[in-house]
């Protein structure tokens, strides 16, 4: 049984090196290139927490990630916001892998408006590797991010993951992400992201959504360093229920998607 799962760990090394970023995401930000640092709303508590920082209503989200197609790859997440008259305070439970390899992720993040233009937001994660019968291993790391609005058509989010390097050899990455969002129109909005993997590698990433009809959007867009092409759909029935859809693929791996529902109270 050690050998089977010594020999699935490692060809799936290259896999889970693609998708190191699986518990940074959210079905939105992923439709559209994974542009995740100017996001709003309660899954910004798994992006960018900055993002909740306007939330006025309770909100929980359930999602669900399957990469290549591959079962054992997979990450369900789960996500709440809490508003409270000093700022909003967030929840996020993350699952990648299966039960013989997962990667878990448990944060709590507070987020807070600033000043009628500026939001910031710090997050505690506590990151857990499980591999059967040899490693159930565990660490603490922070987060931080901010979003400015420039002016009325244009946002500024910038986020760093784990900047004091505390999870240094242990698979899971520094990040800093610096992103724009361009509001074209009414129906139109144009993402663009900058993203350094331990302050190293650096990837380009470009996103677009169009509004069909009301509460019914279209996304696409690509992540350079990944060569990920992505496409999405959102609806929000009622104005209450919201659905998201991704889906993306790599010359490489082929097709992977995504789907999460989130509502209000």
């Amino acid at each position: 049984m050690k050998y089977i799962l010594h020999l699935f760990i490692f060809l799936a090394t290259p896999l889970l090196s693609l998708g190191q970023n699986s518990l940074i995401n959210s079905s939105s930000s992923s439709g559209i290139g994974n542009c995740y640092t100017t996001q709003e709303g309660v899954w910004s508590v798994s992006t960018n927490p900055a993002g909740v920082a306007n939330h006025n209503q309770y909100s929980i989200g359930v999602g669900l990630r399957n990469n290549f197609g591959i079962n054992e790859l997979s990450s369900r997440t789960f996500v709440s916001a809490i508003p409270t008259s000093s700022g909003v305070f967030g929840v996020s439970v993350q699952q990648y892998g299966f039960e013989l390899y997962n990667e878990n992720k448990f944060g709590i993040s507070f987020s807070k408006k600033l000043s009628k233009n500026f939001n910031s937001a710090i997050k505690i994660d506590y990151y857990n590797t499980h591999i059967e019968n040899l490693e159930n291993t565990g660490f603490f790391t922070f987060e931080l991010g901010v979003q400015k609005k420039l002016n009325k058509k244009l946002t500024l989010g910038s986020f760093i993951h784990d900047p004091l390097g505390l999870s240094t050899n242990t698979g899971i990455p520094s990040i800093i992400a610096v992103g724009l969002v361009y509001n074209v129109n009414n129906k139109v909005k144009m993402f663009t992201e900058t993203e350094s993997t331990n302050f190293n590698q650096i990837e380009l990433k470009l996103g677009l959504e169009y509004q069909i009809i009301e509460n019914m959007y279209l996304r696409s867009g690509y992540s350079s360093l990944s060569n990920k092409n992505t496409f999405g759909f959102s609806y929000n029935i009622y104005n209450k229920y919201l659905v998201d859809l991704a889906t993306y693929h790599h010359q490489t791996l082929g097709f992977s998607s995504q789907i999460s529902f989130s509502t209000s109270f």
